[in-house]
């Protein structure tokens, strides 16, 4: 299968972009296409970065969508992220999956947990903005056009608020209600806002009184003590989410 992660920035980018990317260009068999106002330089041959202005990206999408499209800042622009497969179709006609994804977060080993059999049986991977994939076909192209999601096509290209429709209340009802295979496993590690070095309870991951997280060689680990034993865990991306990590 050929994989192509979407990334959207516009403006500065954060200190820690360079973890970032150097997680992305070791996944050499999964391409990441980069659509940016700054100039993302790479020697890596699966980094491709297309470099344009917010506008531009404004008016791609009005072109695209064939309607009406007011962004103000780059984060309402998130809200484009479910429509993905129709704006950047040009991009994606040699992909049999595309994905779109957060960069405040680095990858372990992709293909570790993105398997050819995995990818054989589900139309849509994962369920939350910081990494969701989906089967490059109409039907997964065109999601949002299937009932359940509670947001206007209004609502998300006009409206001044965020309205996320790529999880919950969007594309996961969505999910639910027209019987998409979807895999919705939980394998990453995303971080707690509020506590240092633990993992959010919401996804019911487990904490340990003595771990530590590490990226080496690609892959991403939770080190942990068990009794007398040291274990650990591997996971497909670490994802600190509202945290400015010291690289």
């Amino acid at each position: 299968y050929r994989i192509a992660i979407i990334v959207t920035w516009f403006g500065k980018l954060p200190d820690y972009f360079d973890a970032w990317l150097l997680s992305a260009e070791v996944n050499k068999d999964i391409d990441f296409l980069i659509f940016s106002d700054q100039k993302i330089e790479s020697n890596s041959d699966n980094i491709v970065s297309t470099q344009l202005s917010f506008n531009d990206m404004v008016q791609l999408c009005k072109k695209k969508m064939g309607r009406k499209v007011i962004f103000e800042n780059s984060y309402k622009f998130c809200d484009s992220r479910a429509f993905f497969g129709r704006i950047f179709e040009e991009y994606l006609v040699h992909y049999d999956f595309w994905a779109y994804c957060d960069i405040d977060l680095i990858f372990g080993n992709l293909r570790t947990f993105l398997t050819d059999e995995l990818l054989d049986t589900f139309d849509r991977v994962f369920q939350y903005g910081h990494l969701c994939l989906f089967r490059n076909n109409r039907i997964m192209n065109y999601l949002y056009d299937l009932p359940g999601g509670i947001y206007s096509m209004k609502d998300i290209f006009e409206g001044k608020a965020k309205t996320t429709p790529e999880e919950y209340w969007g594309l996961n009802r969505i999910c639910e209600k027209n019987n998409i295979s979807w895999y919705t496993e939980v394998v990453f590690a995303d971080f707690s806002p509020i506590y240092p070095q633990r993992l959010e309870l919401g996804h019911k991951l487990e904490n340990f009184d003595e771990q530590i997280f590490i990226w080496k060689d690609g892959h991403a680990y939770q080190i942990y003590r068990c009794g007398d034993t040291i274990k650990k865990k591997e996971f497909i991306y670490m994802h600190w989410q509202k945290k400015k990590p010291i690289i």
